[in-house]
């Protein structure tokens, strides 16, 4: 990846390194691999943080100002070739939503283990809601 956000991006890269990377005992920094060598041992590190926002503010508050700084982001001009602007984890909502309705695509291949692994177990495998979802569930 090339680096972006100058300074800030810097600092803000470097603490992601830190808490994913060293804190958790995985690959940090030039120990990293690529994400397209795919021979390699990825070793990467994650972390969840939790936080009480009640602490700093009231929880109508800060919703507030979520739902101000979402529509900044919003606002912004989509990329080149996007028609518009996807909050983080908006795309894995709207997914589900339609997973919910139509059911989780499976490959066949997937199916096949599953079914399987089912009649081992004396389980028999649920039937399909549709034969495939509709090509926007896998954008």
């Amino acid at each position: 990846m090339l680096p972006f956000g100058g300074p800030k991006g810097s600092a803000i890269s470097l603490i992601i390194d830190a808490l994913c990377g060293v804190l958790t005992g995985s690959a940090f920094a030039l120990n990293l691999n690529t994400l397209e060598n795919l021979e390699a041992e990825q070793n990467l590190g994650h972390v969840f943080v939790a936080m009480r926002t009640d602490l700093f503010m009231t929880k109508d508050e800060f919703a507030g100002r979520m739902d101000e700084i979402v529509r900044m982001l919003k606002s912004s001009p989509p990329a080149p070739d996007s028609d518009r602007i996807l909050a983080p984890g908006e795309m894995e909502g709207q997914n589900e939503a339609q997973n919910r309705v139509l059911g989780i695509p499976l490959l066949p291949s997937v199916i096949d283990q599953l079914a399987g692994l089912g009649a081992e177990l004396n389980v028999s495998f649920p039937a399909a809601i549709r034969k495939e979802a509709p090509a926007e569930a896998h954008s």
